[in-house]
């Protein structure tokens, strides 16, 4: 059986390690998902400069749940067809994009699957954009509603 506050425990734990995804982004969500009795939680977050910037934009995607290795997922890289080359511009690209379209611009939420080492059959059980938060993953709303989501 899977509990809230199991899944809470595990974020709590994973959010004091160096993996936990830092604030440098340009926006961020977060996926959960079950296989029986397997779960994950996916941050997805997009970062990057620029196009043609040394730092490409691309979307990283952090991995975390019981069947989650110890190294990072691949990133997957993310269209800017159209994007300002300029930062600050860029910067309001995405916003802009995230407000009109969110799917859009993330792609499917099953892209992250492998990454928490879940098959591709596994199901989706929520999808939430990420505000800011100070403080463990367990005093968010978003991620009591995803562990919630996740629970028996």
């Amino acid at each position: 059986m899977i509990t809230a506050a199991d899944v809470l425990a595990h974020l709590d734990a994973a959010a004091l390690g160096e993996r936990w995804p830092r604030d440098r982004h340009h926006g961020r969500r977060a996926i959960a998902a079950r296989h029986g009795d397997a779960w994950g939680i996916a941050i997805e977050q997009i970062e990057g400069e620029r196009p043609g910037a040394v730092l490409a934009p691309r979307i990283a995607v952090h991995g975390f749940g019981p069947k989650v290795g110890k190294k990072s997922s691949p990133a997957r890289p993310l269209s800017v067809v159209g994007a300002p080359v300029h930062p600050n511009p860029f910067a309001d690209w995405i916003a802009a994009r995230l407000a009109k379209s969110p799917a859009a611009l993330w792609g499917p939420a099953t892209a992250c699957l492998a990454a928490l080492g879940l098959p591709k059959d596994a199901t989706i059980v929520a999808v939430v954009a990420l505000a800011p938060h100070a403080g463990p993953p367990s005093e968010a709303e978003a991620f009591r509603a995803l562990a919630a989501a996740i629970a028996d």
